[in-house]
């Protein structure tokens, strides 16, 4: 068992551990690398979780049911997370499935999230299809391509749970339906993550990880710039307000360039230089990575808005209710319409990074400094990096708001 497969599950059990929900009594990681299984044991915890903890299981008896033996067999799948989340749970138990009411989880797991039987067979046809299941009587099985990409589905699935129980309130979800969602999950698959596949693999490849990237100088302006990005996403992350990859940050460099986050690569592992630079007529981009895919929908409010020197795209969570129903979001206190506006706009949908979904965000926002992005997530925008990210927290609390004074009911 090497040293990098170990830290890398220490690392990942240690950051699910900080998450603000449970994970239940028994959370699970499964990792499968170079033809070997590796498992965390029974009841260990993930926040003190140590290499004596992690075992090689390729070799012992899998004639029960087991999700290490359907992941040894996956030649989709390479790490498995077994937990028992609060609203996925509830989901289980009321034997409610999760359809798919927001890109994000569209794009990552699948259609829908399925309810089966503990059952190897039909755990493995469920996992050929999506790649993350819930068992009955039982715990969510979330899979991924890496460890990372299974973290996330955890996170998502769980948004997705608490979206669809919390939307009551507002009138319930609209689910994307099945043909679209298998369309941006297969996208995702193809082309989306595939440098975040690249960077995690270089996890347990040294000679890729010590690579020399080319030494590039910036303006003082410019390097500040850079570094503040780094900073407003991991402060993005630590809020709550992003999962994953997902999200997006930009900034006016001068009035005919932008610097913004590059795609598919997560906020923990940015760097100055992996910013790009993106002219916002052309969207011709210069840098180490592609720009977001989102780069249109900035790049068009930076051309509309000339109050705009910095925006921010969140999938948070309140908002995500609003855009699983396709609901405008009313401002109740006093202190938040005098900063925002008495109405939070909702956009008709587009798919995410089309010239549709950048019309409709530019038309949403009109009479406010953001608006909610109809089964995505939302966007804000600022006069600079401070004032976007308190326009974001400030509509995500807001959402917060409405919602859990309905749902307490």
């Amino acid at each position: 068992m090497t040293s990098d497969v170990v830290n890398s599950i220490i690392q990942y059990a240690r950051s699910l551990s900080e998450l603000p929900f449970s994970l239940g009594d028994d959370p699970r990681i499964i990792f499968k690398h170079e033809g070997r299984c590796y498992m965390t044991d029974k009841g260990a915890r993930f926040s003190e979780i140590t290499a004596e903890s992690i075992h090689d299981v390729t070799d012992e008896d899998q004639s029960q049911f087991l999700a290490e033996r359907v992941l040894m067999d996956s030649k989709a799948l390479s790490a498995m997370i077994l937990c028992e989340p609060p609203y996925v749970e509830i989901c289980i138990e009321s034997h409610h499935e999760i359809p798919a009411v927001l890109d994000d989880m569209a794009q990552v797991v699948g259609p829908a999230v399925h309810i089966i039987e503990p059952d190897v067979s039909k755990l493995a046809k469920a996992l050929s299809k999506s790649t993350s299941v819930m068992i009955e009587n039982g715990c969510l099985v979330a899979g991924g391509r890496t460890l990372f990409e299974a973290a996330t589905a955890v996170k998502l699935i769980e948004k997705s749970a608490e979206t669809i129980l919390k939307a009551q309130v507002i009138g319930g979800v609209k689910p994307l339906g099945r043909t679209l969602a298998m369309y941006m999950h297969r996208k995702y698959l193809n082309s989306y993550s595939k440098a975040e596949i690249a960077l995690k693999t270089a996890e347990f490849s040294p000679g890729l990880k010590n690579a020399d990237s080319e030494q590039i100088s910036y303006s003082e302006h410019e390097l500040e710039l850079r570094e503040k990005l780094v900073e407003y996403g991991l402060r993005l992350l630590n809020a709550g307000l992003v999962q994953g990859t997902y999200g997006n940050i930009s900034v006016m460099l001068d009035r005919e360039t932008m610097l913004c986050t590059p795609s598919g690569l997560d906020y923990e592992s940015l760097k100055p230089e992996d910013m790009v630079k993106v002219n916002i007529r052309t969207l011709k981009y210069e840098g180490l990575h592609k720009p977001t895919s989102e780069k249109n929908m900035h790049a068009g409010i930076y051309r509309t808005y000339p109050d705009a020197n910095a925006v921010i795209h969140t999938h948070s969570k309140y908002c995500s209710i609003f855009a699983a129903g396709e609901m405008p979001l009313q401002i109740e206190s006093a202190d938040k319409i005098e900063k925002l506006g008495e109405i939070i706009g909702v956009s008709k949908y587009a798919l995410a990074g089309t010239r549709g979904i950048t019309r409709h965000a530019i038309r949403a926002m009109k009479n406010s400094k953001g608006c909610i992005l109809s089964h995505h997530g939302m966007i804000a925008r600022g006069e600079d990096l401070e004032e976007a990210f308190e326009n974001v927290a400030l509509i995500e609390e807001a959402a917060r708001e409405y919602i859990d004074k309905r749902w307490e009911k």
